[in-house]
């Protein structure tokens, strides 16, 4: 949950509602109390089907990796590079998207000292922003719920064995 609650949250943003997962997490390398790695499969409501590992237990480490892949065209992204980007159709505005990649730190993943602030920073501008104006913040509670239920499925479908239906409930 500790690293990889922000795949989940870019899972569900970009493909939607989960409809049922099943996983497997364990404590393979890492001397910690929590599980170093998981894997899920997930059906989404749309019926599409996703994969997620995540895991702190790689030599040497690698920056988190999203691939979404399609009838008509893929997107990669590793750490805050877009890899890929390629469709049957091409967009205005698809070789500005390819230009906007930064400086890749091949250490990310297994190095806390190697991550950057920027997107926590963001994260608590906009929630003091919400505060002291009174709005919603970019993330409301309610989405952050998502991720937070989608990760306690994944936990009960490690420990069941079984599939498990979303919405979960515990």
């Amino acid at each position: 949950m500790n690293q990889g609650v922000h795949g989940v949250d870019i899972i569900q943003y970009v493909a939607g509602p989960v409809a049922r997962v099943c996983a497997l997490t364990k404590t393979l390398t890492r001397p910690i109390e929590v599980e170093d790695t998981a894997a899920a499969v997930m059906e989404f409501q749309s019926g599409a089907i996703g994969i997620l590992k995540g895991t702190t237990s790689l030599y040497p480490g690698f920056p988190s990796a999203f691939f979404i892949h399609g009838e008509r065209g893929s997107v990669a992204v590793q750490g805050e590079n877009i890899i890929t980007w390629q469709f049957d159709e091409t967009l205005p505005g698809d070789a500005e998207v390819m230009k906007a990649n930064v400086d890749m730190n091949n250490s990310m993943g297994s190095d806390p000292e190697a991550h950057t602030d920027r997107a926590h920073e963001a994260c608590i501008r906009s929630f003091l922003e919400a505060v002291r104006e009174d709005k919603t913040p970019t993330v409301s509670a309610e989405e952050a719920r998502k991720s937070v239920e989608l990760i306690l499925a994944i936990y009960h479908s490690s420990k069941t064995g079984r599939w498990v239906e979303l919405p979960f409930t515990g």
